[in-house]
């Protein structure tokens, strides 16, 4: 030991691995708290809302092309289906709580190959918590209009 103005100090002691793994748990936990749940849900939203613009671009686009491609609201709608027909199918579900509004006489949306709706265009609410985001599928052109 050495003695420095009356203090006694042990020489070469370091910070054990179990004080560093205490540290580290209250830091990360101090962490997770400071995340609130409505990010998540904001992230969740935009993430789901941007993959289905997407998937109804691609659709637009295989329609004008001739591929038989469309997508298909869920029965409970939690979320949708696109499938390329002979090749392929994908779905895509909102984290729980969330639900699809899309007021249409057919829960199934393609494009003619001019590029506008078959079943007329609208407007799809995607909703999660207190949170909403919109696709706005113009009736004439058929353009793709994502509303965040």
């Amino acid at each position: 030991m050495i003695t420095t103005g009356g203090e006694f100090r042990e020489e070469g002691r370091g910070v054990t691995l179990s004080e560093l793994v205490i540290t580290m748990s209250i830091i990360i936990l101090v962490a997770i708290l400071c995340i609130p749940s409505q990010k998540l849900e904001k992230k969740a939203i935009n993430s789901f809302s941007r993959q289905m613009s997407g998937d109804l671009r691609f659709v637009r686009r295989e329609n004008i092309l001739s591929v038989d491609t469309y997508i298909k609201i869920s029965g409970n709608n939690d979320g949708y289906e696109l499938i390329k027909v002979g090749e392929f199918s994908k779905n895509r579900i909102l984290p729980k709580g969330g639900r699809i509004e899309f007021v249409s006489s057919s829960q199934k949306i393609s494009f003619t190959s001019a590029g506008s709706p078959l079943h007329g265009g609208g407007t799809i609410k995607i909703k999660l918590g207190e949170l909403t985001r919109e696709i706005t599928i113009v009736p004439t052109s058929g353009r793709i209009l994502l509303k965040e």
